[in-house]
């Protein structure tokens, strides 16, 4: 029941966190196509979603508008997706005030637990839902009542079909999609081979990532040996965020892997480019 609540309240939130944002975003946003091709890089967003972005050209506050509400919609079917749309905000440098607002905003409802522990706010929120069967006691996060009739409807409100639409994709842009993969899957070869020939204690490792948030521990102990370590790892990061495994290394001091991560951020960062060059 407690997970059931907490999962409940989480989801509001994180939405609520996304209305009260969209008025900034939606006047200073910048490169809305190009966004939307990371978020499509990071299998966020559908092909179909990217369409409706990229179809609203050349109107800038349209693009804009046509990106939140696809984001909108990956939020409320999956609330993961708002971290991971704060993430690529902070890739492009006209987007990382606004990146780091969402991250903050959550941080501040979400901040990383020690082992066991759960928000004192939302632990609020929970001992309120169960002393009360009426009604579900939601942490109050100040907003327009634009944006609180958005949150309170979001999860009642039917998303757009899904329909398959072919979206013409710049070979060069192909290109790079498949070779920003490629690096990523590379940078986690050569560094699982570079941390299992240093073999670090496998104890020291869940124990470490264990205290990065609650939510690994638990992943943690069903991990028997260092490549199921690595594969959570990779599992936890994601195209335009590796600082679980950076932490790693650096905590285990693995110095021979740290050339592999920045030569991957630098062709990552090259990445944004060629995409905010292909929509400009």
């Amino acid at each position: 029941m407690y997970i059931i609540v907490f999962s409940i309240i989480e989801h509001h939130v994180l939405i609520n966190i996304f209305n009260n944002r969209h008025t900034f975003l939606s006047q200073s946003l910048c490169d809305s196509v190009g966004i939307a091709w990371l978020l499509y890089a990071e299998r966020m967003l559908t092909q179909e979603a990217v369409s409706r972005v990229v179809s609203a050209n050349p109107s800038v506050p349209n693009q804009r508008e046509a990106l939140l509400t696809v984001v909108k919609e990956a939020v409320q079917t999956n609330t993961s997706s708002l971290h991971t749309f704060a993430n690529v905000l902070c890739t492009i440098s006209t987007n990382v005030s606004l990146g780091q607002a969402i991250l903050d905003d959550i941080s501040k409802y979400f901040p990383t637990p020690k082992v066991g522990m759960v928000s004192e706010t939302l632990k609020d929120a929970i001992v309120s839902q169960n002393t009360s069967s009426d009604e579900t006691k939601i942490p109050k996060i100040a907003q327009s009542d634009t944006s609180t009739s958005d949150a309170s409807n979001s999860v009642s409100q039917p998303l757009s079909p899904q329909v398959e639409v072919h979206v013409p994709v710049p070979k060069d842009l192909l290109m790079s999609f498949t070779s920003v993969r490629m690096s990523y899957g590379r940078m986690f070869y050569n560094i699982g081979k570079i941390i299992k020939r240093k073999s670090p204690p496998l104890d020291e490792i869940k124990e470490f990532l264990s205290c990065c948030s609650s939510i690994l521990r638990r992943k943690v102990e069903q991990c028997t040996d260092l490549s199921g370590i690595l594969h959570l790892i990779q599992n936890e990061c994601s195209l335009t965020n590796i600082e679980l495994l950076h932490s790693v290394v650096d905590e285990m001091e693995v110095a021979e892997a740290t050339k592999y991560i920045e030569t991957y951020r630098t062709e990552l960062k090259e990445f944004c480019v060629v995409i905010c060059m292909t929509y400009v």
